[in-house]
């Protein structure tokens, strides 16, 4: 059965003949076309999968990172391994009660420069002693 398909553009009408696929008698064209196409659809689908599965990836890393953006609130301990006039060492802990659990352990060396404040005390305080004992 022949049909007729009329088009209407920029105000001209095309008549094109149109044929349906009911009225074509199979070819072996045909049957290797309709094997490509069910590839091509197969091939579209896994697309489609392999696409939705990395958006699903792709949140879940965006989740992950917001997160971590979250403010943190630390609760942080520590023991004194060592203490001298230019070092100290201690061991410590900072646990996070955002994420529930320890974020930090390890030791710390620290290297003061300068002179602390308790020093800075002590050393007057030995020079007022000195001047009573010299008054005495």
């Amino acid at each position: 059965m022949k049909k007729t398909l009329l088009i209407f553009t920029m105000g001209l009408i095309f008549s094109i003949p149109c044929f349906s696929q009911v009225d074509k008698l199979p070819t072996w064209y045909d049957k290797r076309q309709d094997k490509t196409d069910r590839e091509q659809d197969r091939a579209i689908r896994d697309n489609l999968v392999e696409i939705l599965g990395n958006s699903q990836r792709i949140s879940s890393v965006s989740n992950r990172v917001n997160k971590l953006e979250d403010t943190q609130y630390i609760v942080s301990g520590g023991v004194r391994l060592f203490d001298t006039k230019k070092w100290t060492g201690e061991f410590f802990a900072d646990y996070t009660t955002t994420r529930h659990g320890f974020d930090r352990v390890g030791v710390r060396i620290i290297f003061k420069l300068g002179e602390s404040y308790t020093d800075k005390k002590i050393r007057e305080l030995e020079t007022r002693l000195n001047k009573l004992e010299v008054e005495r």
